[in-house]
């Protein structure tokens, strides 16, 4: 009588984001077998079951469970599981992610038209870690930022609004802000209509003068 010892899969990826896999354990023999993990040295890992029984034809599932917070590197290991007679070998396999944010911008054109004085843009992040920005080329006169700068947390958004001075204005404006993570940049072009407002006061002022003129 003897057991006889069959795993499955013996190549356990990680990949970035897992962090727990499973493994199966088969006895084919004629006798209930005894089983035992070894040289399981990487500390990151984890086994559900060290060792124990399977029955004549049954199988157990293990889980290999890895701690990504003590992964410092991309992790390339193996263990054996061993019956007495056979030993095989698991490979096992991981990357380390590493955490970026994402910025996107949207709108990227603002146009206040000839009325306007106020619009809104929105940086957010779809990466994995904080979002650390900052404004580029933010000096015309004409323009005011509610926010200069900010940090965004993964998943979040923030909303940023610009006020236009339009008694500022003595042309059409045309100008490119950017928005910086430190590493990449995206361009907002903001745009407005300048629209030419007579100074009624003084051309009554002037009148009236013409006038009395006119009567002397």
């Amino acid at each position: 009588l003897q057991s006889v010892l069959s795993v499955s899969p013996t190549l356990l990826n990680f990949g970035e984001d897992d962090s727990v896999l499973s493994f199966t354990i088969k006895n084919s023999g004629n006798t209930a077998m005894s089983w035992s993990a070894k040289g399981l040295s990487a500390t990151c890992l984890s086994l559900s079951d060290m060792g124990g029984t399977v029955a004549v034809g049954a199988s157990k599932v293990v889980k290999l469970t890895l701690d990504r917070t003590a992964l410092t590197s991309d992790l390339s290991t193996s263990f054996t599981i061993a019956d007495g007679y056979t030993e095989q070998e698991i490979q096992v396999s991981a990357t380390k992610k590493v955490l970026r944010p994402i910025m996107n911008v949207s709108p990227t054109v603002l146009d206040f038209g000839d009325s306007s004085t106020s619009k809104t843009f929105t940086i957010s992040n779809s990466g994995t870690a904080n979002l650390d920005w900052s404004l580029m080329d933010a000096t015309n006169p004409c323009l005011t930022f509610s926010d200069y700068s900010g940090s965004v947390a993964p998943g979040g958004k923030q909303t940023v609004t610009i006020t236009l001075d339009r008694a500022a204005m003595a042309a059409n404006l045309n100008v490119v802000v950017k928005v910086s993570d430190g590493t990449n940049t995206q361009s907002i072009t903001i745009k407005a209509t300048y629209v030419y407002v007579e100074d009624y006061s003084s051309a009554i002022v002037q009148s009236f003068d013409n006038r009395l003129k006119c009567d002397i």
